[in-house]
């Protein structure tokens, strides 16, 4: 009972120090690319969407209608072959087209049917022969075109339009990006729910819309005009906006902790606080968690560790910051970013900024 009592005071002094250091500013939304079959944006092309044999495309997108949908094109006047497009075609298939000149070219299409009014996580990679469409970050089917070569593409690149067609994306689009290589099942699904800082390895263009605009994150600077109708706009429907749990590289081992240096990583913690015990976390990067304000009907994110459940590993703040958290459960007991902590666990160097916690 005493040793009961102990733990419980110190979940309840967890609790208001990090009520105490969350309560600055409200979160942020969650901005996507709204196009209306009348708009799109408009890419000012350069050397650095010379992608080679090697590549991946990688999309959130919710269609609102069945016809032959552009979400990415940067062929010339309709008349020619794009060095690369990504399609839906009128049927609902996800489709990639490489040219390997303006006159020649492959296409291939997935198995599998893109849905209609639901948010879809598309991937497509092509390794120089072989070309794998993911959906939802499960593998849908592979097609061999053989070996094509992208030629250096000469016109802009757009996102929802082809040039010389009235084919148009009708519908939302979020999280685009386009890579120098052919990513791994594992790669995409790390990245499906992650937030591209812009930095990472062969990501050549990303453009999530959160800022408003068509802004490249990368240093590419393959930044897009917003043409017509198109727009950025609140959505905090994307699945990116509910995280999935994504198990973080490391084994937990005092040598080898679990590099936590995503916001999925935070909700595979709670998932997996039950079999903390003895494990060491240590968090890589600073963590934006505005999303968490659209999550769960708006309670937001959900405390790690519970009464039944204890966090009882060692986690290491390693001196960054998760700012603009949110969790709303007023009234309810163990409210904070750790609900609850055996008195085996330890939570050091951490600290949460912005957001707010009520409990």
């Amino acid at each position: 009972m005493k040793k009961e009592k102990q733990e419980m005071k110190k979940a309840a002094a967890l609790v208001l120090l990090f009520m105490s250091v969350a309560m600055a500013h409200g979160a942020t939304t969650n901005k996507v690319l709204n196009l209306d079959g009348a708009g799109f944006v408009s890419v000012t092309t350069n050397a650095s969407l010379d992608l080679g044999t090697n590549l991946t495309f990688m999309v959130w997108v919710k269609p609102g209608v069945s016809n032959e949908l552009q979400i990415l094109n940067n062929g010339l006047s309709g008349s020619y072959w794009p060095s690369y497009s990504l399609y839906t075609d009128g049927s609902g298939h996800f489709g990639l087209g490489l040219g390997s000149s303006q006159g020649a070219g492959q296409a291939a299409a997935s198995s599998g049917l893109v849905e209609l009014d639901v948010w879809t996580h598309l991937a497509v990679t092509y390794d120089g022969d072989v070309v794998r469409f993911y959906t939802n970050g499960i593998l849908d089917s592979s097609v061999t075109i053989g070996s094509v070569d992208p030629y250096l593409p000469v016109h802009n690149l757009y996102i929802g339009h082809e040039d010389g067609f009235t084919r148009y994306f009708q519908g939302r689009m979020d999280e685009l990006s386009i890579w120098g290589s052919a990513l791994s099942q594992s790669q995409i699904q790390s990245h499906m729910y992650g937030q591209l800082l812009g930095t990472e390895s062969n990501l050549v263009a990303c453009w999530n819309f959160d800022d408003g605009t068509a802004n490249d994150l990368t240093a590419n600077n393959l930044d897009g005009s917003f043409v017509g109708t198109a727009a950025a706009t609140n959505d905090m429907s994307v699945p990116g906006s509910t995280l999935d749990p994504v198990t973080p590289t490391g084994s937990g081992a005092v040598g080898d902790p679990y590099q936590i240096s995503q916001l999925a990583h935070l909700v595979w913690m709670g998932v997996n606080a039950g079999s903390s015990s003895g494990k060491y976390y240590t968090v890589q990067n600073d963590i934006d968690a505005a999303v968490t304000a659209g999550w769960n009907g708006g309670a937001g994110f959900i405390p790690i560790g519970t009464n039944d459940t204890p966090f009882a590993g060692r986690f290491d703040g390693n001196g960054k910051v998760i700012s603009n958290l949110k969790i709303y459960r007023p009234g309810l007991p163990f409210t904070g970013f750790f609900g609850y902590v055996d008195s085996s666990g330890a939570i050091t160097n951490f600290g949460l900024a912005g957001g707010s916690v009520t409990g």
